[in-house]
This record gives C-alpha cells, sequence and structure tokens, in this order.
C-alpha cells in the first residue's frame, strides 16, 4: 500500500515540480499533492482515481501509524490500489511529456 501511495504522490509532484510548484512539507503535505491533482489534473485523471488515490493515501497512514488489523489489507485490496496507481503515474507521465513536447515546439 506504501509504494502505490508513493507512485502516486511522486507522480502528482513530478507533474507539480514542472509546473514550477513545489510541495510543502509537514503534516498534511501528502494530502494537498491530492488537492493539487483534483484541482490540476482533473482533465487526465478521473475523479474516481483521485477519491481512490485519497483512500489509498489513508489506508497507508492507518496501517503505518493507526490501529489498522492488515488482515483488511489483502490481496485484492492491494492489487485494486496498483491498478490506481498505475492509471495516475501513466496519466500524469503522458501529461508531462506532451508538455515537454509543446516546450520544445514553442523554442
Amino acid at each position: 500500500m506504501a509504494a502505490c501511495h508513493d507512485a502516486i504522490r511522486k507522480a502528482i509532484t513530478a507533474h507539480m515540480l514542472g509546473n514550477g510548484l513545489r510541495p510543502r512539507g509537514g503534516e498534511g503535505a501528502h494530502r494537498i499533492v491530492l488537492d493539487y491533482a483534483a484541482a490540476q489534473l482533473g482533465d487526465i485523471v478521473s475523479e474516481n482515481d483521485l477519491e481512490e488515490a485519497n483512500e489509498i493515501r489513508q489506508d497507508r497512514a492507518l496501517a503505518e501509524y493507526g490501529d489498522f488489523p492488515s488482515r483488511r489489507l489483502d490481496g485484492n485490496h492491494v492489487r485494486a490500489a496498483a491498478d490506481v496507481a498505475e492509471r495516475i503515474v501513466n496519466a500524469v507521465a503522458d501529461a508531462l511529456a506532451r508538455q515537454a513536447r509543446a516546450r520544445r515546439r514553442a523554442r
């Protein structure tokens, strides 16, 4: 679950950095990254995937820091999270590639 969360967070952070923004650290920083995605990436990432990404964030936090029963993280749960992470990472990678091509053409 942590790997899925990290993949999502790092892909969105790459998009932020590619657009001149840097997420702040500290409490709530991972939520802010997803808030950015909802505001800026809604045309490339489905609302459902963004909602799922937030649930993955919450599950990861509970698994690492809270009283989250590990039996809830069965194989199906993790596979579903991996599918969401893959879709988001691929969508963001495609968007960054399009931006890079547009910048090269503009030169």
